[in-house]
């Protein structure tokens, strides 16, 4: 599971009204945001936090889960074949960003023996013949695609991280994972 490293800045959108537009218009969906809504800017924020990681990097976290790549990253991890990539102006920042939205579904999970909390997967556990035919690093399943609690990464994935010395990226087999990998 493709997670944000918590030493490394979140942001948020400047605009509330986009805000508000894009990430509760519907009830447990996400709205993509329109060609006049874009670049989507966004300012440095973690909540509530009274420490705020301050560490820049290629994958940074908005609103929760929404995920936020570096132009760099996009390319070495070859996402524009996977997902939807919306422009993002990070304040303070000259790079360009996007906001990742996974286009590919693989139904994969082995309802059986994941373990949830509500509808949330916490330790998923796959069936690993849906997953051999599959030519994809990073995907989305059926039932989480309106929203993308969770993007799931194979080890393809991890060592395009390492060869391209990304930073900011953090991966757990599950969130019960104390051990997780982070790039840095």
């Amino acid at each position: 599971m493709l997670e944000g490293h918590d030493a490394f800045l979140a942001y948020a959108f400047s605009d509330a009204g986009l805000a508000q537009k894009l990430m509760r218009s519907s009830p447990g969906r996400v709205t993509l945001p329109s060609p006049s809504d874009l670049p989507i800017y966004m300012v440095p924020s973690f909540g509530e936090a009274k420490k705020q990681p301050s560490k820049l990097g290629d994958y940074h976290l908005f609103m929760g889960s929404r995920r936020i790549f570096s132009e760099r990253a996009v390319d070495a991890l070859s996402l524009a074949g996977t997902g939807h990539l919306f422009p993002v102006h990070l304040e303070g920042r000259t790079e360009n960003f996007y906001w990742y939205w996974s286009t590919t579904i693989v139904d994969c999970l082995d309802e059986s023996r994941t373990k949830r909390l509500m509808h949330l997967v916490r330790d998923p556990i796959f069936i690993e013949e849906r997953l051999a035919g599959v030519d994809v690093n990073v995907f989305t399943t059926p039932e989480d695609q309106d929203f993308q609690f969770h993007l799931y990464v194979t080890e393809a994935f991890k060592d395009k991280i390492r060869m391209a010395k990304l930073k900011g990226l953090m991966l757990r087999r599950g969130v019960s994972d104390e051990k997780p990998w982070k790039s840095s």
